[in-house]
């Protein structure tokens, strides 16, 4: 008996240094149930891995890199190892009741096999490298339409504990829950491997720790944090909302609002969803803004409608001129009047030649208006060569003026001085 226990003792040990306490939990000391606890198995799947689900008439895949851990719970009797197989319950959420029996039954079997050694080591293995093969689970789990909400399991109790009365059955619930569930522990599974791995910054390109990085949802490009930060701040600082997107050349993924929170903190991410606000309205073309200053609240205007009204104060304006609305009256901002329907089918009723006639004498006019607009222009090009001879003789005029002054000038001097027709002697 003492060897029992010894061995117990020293299983639970190698358990407690090998896996942790994220896998196994050993019940408190001080009593007997100190040789029992749970281990909680991770089972390994292969690299392209779906869960699927019936949706109506066909199924939905979804692809997963972790299933939720299987759930061992046991309890040493006195004579394990030597005589006496452990106590164990198995849980699982993505398992069927037959199959998480048929799982109980190789366990026993591994038990049997060990001839009294100690065999919760094996379990774990098997449960982690074996569980699928034995179910027949190779690529592909498919969830059944009334998927167990909570873990299924089942026991190892001695005949007596099972002739206790069994507890109620459990309501069923939809397979989709069972993939929620299924979907949330792969996406916290991912995160967990990101955060301990090492990553290189798309931006400053040093190797950065997960936990420290930022992956963008929709192209997955990884970069530091206060890289992003320093980048999403400039863009939001300078009002450019649009260009929050992913650094990397030629990407256009954006981060999520939740992201972008924890990159820039509170005040700025206030800035940016107002902007990015304000952006998607004006982009919108069926969205108009009320022209009274001191409301401008923005207001969904109808198709094919020429008003428009404030939700915000009642105002009701005219799209086109943003003047209180003028009803069929003329709109300032409409241009020329249009023709009405009326009008349009009425003359969509004239005889074919009349209305080409119209359209010649139409085309006629606008000749002679085109005639009559180049002798306009030619009336000014003759208009500027006359300034432009002008302004020669005036020139010349200038000229003549500044020749007497010379002539003057060496006058003044004693200079022989040329008149038209003689020469003169002039003395100072």
């Amino acid at each position: 008996m003492n060897e029992n226990l010894d061995a117990q003792e020293d299983e639970l040990l190698a358990l407690e240094s090998i896996f942790g306490p994220e896998v196994f939990v050993r019940a408190a000391d001080g009593t007997r149930a100190a040789a029992a606890g749970e281990l909680r198995v991770s089972v390994e799947l292969p690299q392209d891995f779906f869960v699927a689900v019936k949706d109506g008439d066909a199924f939905v895949y979804y692809g997963v890199s972790s299933l939720p851990t299987l759930t061992l719970r046991f309890e040493l009797p006195e004579g394990y190892p030597s005589s006496s197989p452990p106590t164990f319950t198995l849980g699982c959420s993505w398992l069927t009741d037959a199959q998480v029996f048929a799982l109980d039954a190789q366990l026993a079997a591994l038990y049997q096999a060990t001839g009294g050694a100690v065999v919760l080591f094996s379990w774990v293995q098997f449960l982690k490298e074996d569980a699928l093969s034995i179910l027949n689970v190779n690529s592909l789990l498919v969830l059944p339409y009334n998927a167990c909400g909570r873990p299924c399991s089942s026991s190892s109790t001695p005949p007596a504990a099972a002739a206790a009365p069994a507890p109620p059955p459990r309501a069923p619930s939809s397979s989709q829950t069972l993939l929620s569930v299924i979907l949330l522990h792969d996406a916290a599974q991912r995160q967990r491997r990101f955060a301990e791995s090492v990553r290189d910054c798309g931006v400053c390109l040093a190797p950065v720790l997960g936990a420290k990085c930022m992956q963008l949802r929709d192209c997955e490009h990884v970069h530091c944090e206060p890289c992003l930060a320093q980048y999403c701040t400039g863009l939001i600082a300078e009002g450019n909302v649009r260009g929050v997107t992913c650094p990397h050349p030629r990407c256009k993924a954006t981060p999520t609002p939740a992201q972008v929170r924890r990159l820039v903190g509170d005040d700025l991410f206030y800035r940016y969803e107002r902007l990015l606000f304000q952006t998607t309205l004006d982009s919108m073309t069926d969205v108009v803004y009320c022209p009274r200053v001191f409301c401008a609240s923005a207001v969904i205007v109808e198709p094919g409608s020429d008003v428009a009204q404030c939700s915000v104060c009642s105002f009701a304006f005219c799209v086109a001129c943003r003047q209180s609305y003028h009803g069929r009256g003329p709109c300032p901002a409409a241009g020329p009047p249009r023709r009405t329907a009326n009008e349009e089918r009425d003359y969509a009723d004239i005889p074919h030649s009349l209305g080409e006639r119209e359209r010649e004498r139409e085309r006629e006019r606008e000749r002679e208006r085109e005639r009559e607009r180049e002798r306009e222009r030619e009336r000014e090009r003759e208009r500027e060569r006359e300034r432009e001879r002008e302004r020669e003789r005036e020139r010349e005029r200038e000229r003549e003026r500044e020749r007497e002054r010379e002539r003057a000038t060496w006058c003044s001097l004693g200079t022989t001085c040329s008149f038209p027709g003689q020469r003169v002697r002039v003395w100072g």
